[in-house]
C-alpha cells in the first residue's frame, strides 16, 4: 500500500515506460503539492484535484511523444473528478479519447445520472 502518491516517485516510474496513458485516482493532491513533484519523464499529465475535503484527486499521465490535448467540454459539474483529452496517435492517423474519473461511494446518488446512456 502506498502512504502517499508523491512519495512513490520510484514506484511511479518504475516500469511505467510501456504504458502510453495512465490513469490515477485516490492521488489525495492539494495545491501545496508542485506539478515538479509529481511528473514522471516522459510524460505529460493533466492534474485535478479534489477541491472540497480530503481525499479524492485524479492524474492522467500521457506519453510525450503524443500529441494530446485536455477536453474541458466533457468534465462536467456534475461529474467533478473526470479528466478527458484527445491523444493523437503515433502516426497521426486517428484519434483517441482517454479519461480518468473517480465516483466517490459516497457520492454515487449525485453521480448516477453520468453513467445513464
Amino acid at each position: 500500500m502506498i502512504d502517499s502518491f508523491v512519495s512513490s516517485k520510484n514506484l511511479r516510474e518504475d516500469g511505467v515506460s510501456e504504458y502510453d496513458i495512465i490513469g490515477v485516482v485516490e492521488t489525495w493532491l492539494t495545491e501545496d503539492i508542485r506539478d515538479a513533484e509529481i511528473k514522471i519523464n516522459g510524460y505529460e499529465f493533466y492534474r485535478k484535484d479534489r477541491r472540497i475535503g480530503k481525499g479524492g484527486g485524479i492524474i492522467l499521465y500521457v506519453k510525450e511523444s503524443l500529441h494530446s490535448e485536455l477536453c474541458i467540454d466533457l468534465m462536467h459539474l456534475d461529474f467533478e473528478e473526470s479528466l478527458w483529452c484527445k491523444v493523437q496517435s503515433h502516426k497521426g492517423d486517428g484519434q483517441l479519447l482517454g479519461g480518468v474519473c473517480y465516483r466517490c461511494p459516497r457520492v454515487w446518488k449525485t453521480t448516477q445520472s453520468c453513467w445513464s446512456y
